[in-house]
């Protein structure tokens, strides 16, 4: 039954803990690798080597150092935890980092996330065997959607996907896509292999890494496989809400577009000072499901807040100039943003296509639509024609070319407008004469663009004299206008 301590160049791994798993693990590896058990059931450890009598055996407890001075430490090459005991198994970590200074790898086999934080100190990896069997057997079953088993945090943080002709993603830029909590990372295409840049386009049959929020990875697939909507996942899975005055008419808003799209979460932010007392039973009479994000100093700082996804953020019923507020507003925001004008629901969609990336807005929109299922129509301002030059003229092009692009990968046309003259008077005026009281119009814009009487911002003008609630998308470098 006891083993002497001999040291040899063979390299050994060495197992705490022996259950169906391991040995398994052990049936597997044993003609490849040497392997030490260690187990506190003498039974255990004496049936598993009637079956493997090569294998070395010691009877002991993996956090007494009265088991550790027995063992051939210098010929391990791995360790392997698999004990359910939470305290033995981070006591056994400690022991191979703290007291041996062991840098080799440490593998904990868990049925349980508890320890994830914990042991994360000692740079352990772990394992979910029920959750790698899973993954594996939806590997099979879901032909297109794979997950890598052996990289990574193995948390579902990185998947493989194969884009299928049903993905209203296909023919688009990268650039234009705007993720913030997923990339592409890879690209199989046939026999290339490819690096994804901005300019990069998806196409039917490419096979894509992609990695990000495993929460949000799901809907990423959905859009990639089956050609679903996701709003706002692109963005983050928060709609958030700072707790003001006006947060009444936000919340409510707030509330429509959470029980209708893919948000997972409705934040609300505590405003210091700004925060009525009777907000929060208002709130709890809603019965929302909602969680109390972190106090911000002002109703503005919501637009810098870091919790991606969807800022609901008060609109006065017409601002303009250099309004300090807003031009914060639209200057720092780090995710897309509603200026609420207090819609309990909205029954028709508006896409402002004057920007650096109308195709964003569009992709935007039309998701936003289909989650709402209300109508939509895209709306472009351009010069009269006589005194139109060549760079509104291409421009225009340009647009009209996208728009017959959605409409044959979407195979349905797209109600879209064209109208002449000045784009903010004349967007303005169209979508508050148009029918219905609860719109709401997309719009993109770059923060790059200054605010200035100088040189006039097209998105912030318009935001600023609809009188429905408009959703403002911010976005950085584009050199391309679609």
């Amino acid at each position: 039954m006891n083993t002497t301590r001999k040291s040899g160049n063979v390299k050994k791994i060495l197992i705490f803990g022996i259950g169906f798993f391991e040995q398994q693990l052990i049936q597997s590896l044993m003609s490849k690798r040497k392997m030490i058990v260690v187990d506190i059931r003498r039974d255990h450890l004496e049936n598993i080597q009637s079956s493997y009598p090569e294998l070395e055996i010691f009877n002991g407890d993996a956090s007494s150092m009265l088991t550790w001075k027995k063992l051939p430490l210098e010929d391990i090459s791995h360790i392997i935890i698999a004990l359910r005991d939470e305290d033995i198994v981070v006591e056994a970590c400690r022991i191979a980092r703290s007291v041996y200074d062991m840098q080799i790898p440490i593998i904990h086999i868990a049925y349980t996330d508890r320890l994830n934080e914990e042991i994360q100190e000692f740079g352990v990896t772990t394992l979910h065997p029920i959750d790698l069997g899973i993954k594996a057997v939806t590997g099979i079953i879901e032909k297109n959607v794979a997950w890598p088993l052996n990289i990574g945090k193995r948390q579902g943080e990185i998947v493989e996907v194969n884009v299928l002709k049903n993905s209203h993603l296909v023919g688009r830029k990268l650039k234009y896509l705007r993720p913030s909590t997923w990339n592409i990372a890879f690209c199989y295409r046939g026999d290339k292999n490819l690096i994804p840049t901005g300019d990069f386009e998806l196409k039917v049959g490419d096979k894509v890494i992609i990695v990000g929020e495993p929460k949000i990875l799901k809907g990423v697939i959905d859009t990639l496989t089956k050609g679903e909507p996701q709003f706002p996942l692109q963005f983050g899975s928060y709609i958030s809400v700072p707790l003001c005055s006006q947060s009444p008419r936000l919340l409510e808003e707030a509330a429509y577009l959470f029980r209708l799209t893919h948000a997972m979460k409705l934040s609300v932010l505590p405003v210091i000072g700004k925060t009525p007392k009777d907000i929060e039973k208002h709130v709890q009479s809603m019965n929302l499901a909602y969680e109390t994000g972190y106090t911000i100093a002002s109703v503005k700082e919501a637009a810098t807040q870091s919790e991606p996804g969807l800022i609901m953020i008060p609109k006065k019923r017409k601002f303009g100039g250099l309004n300090l507020f807003y031009r914060f507003v639209f200057k720092r925001a780090k995710h897309p943003f509603i200026l609420t004008a207090g819609n309990k629901e909205y029954d028709h969609v508006y896409i402002g296509l004057n920007s650096d990336s109308p195709s964003f807005a569009l992709e935007t929109g039309i998701e936003m639509a289909k989650l709402l299922n209300i109508p939509f129509t895209a709306v472009y301002v351009t010069l009269p024609k006589d005194i139109r030059g060549h760079f509104e003229t291409e421009n225009l092009q340009l647009v009209q070319n996208m728009i017959n692009d959605h409409e044959l990968s979407e195979n349905a046309s797209i109600d879209f407008r064209i109208l002449e003259g000045n784009p903010v008077r004349e967007t303005v005026n169209f979508v508050n004469s148009a029918e219905g009281s609860s719109k709401i119009v997309v719009l993109s814009y770059s923060l790059n663009d200054k605010i200035s009487y100088l040189k006039p911002h097209v998105q912030y003008m318009i935001a600023g004299r609809l009188k429905c609630s408009s959703l403002m998308l911010p976005t950085e470098d584009v050199n391309e206008q679609i």
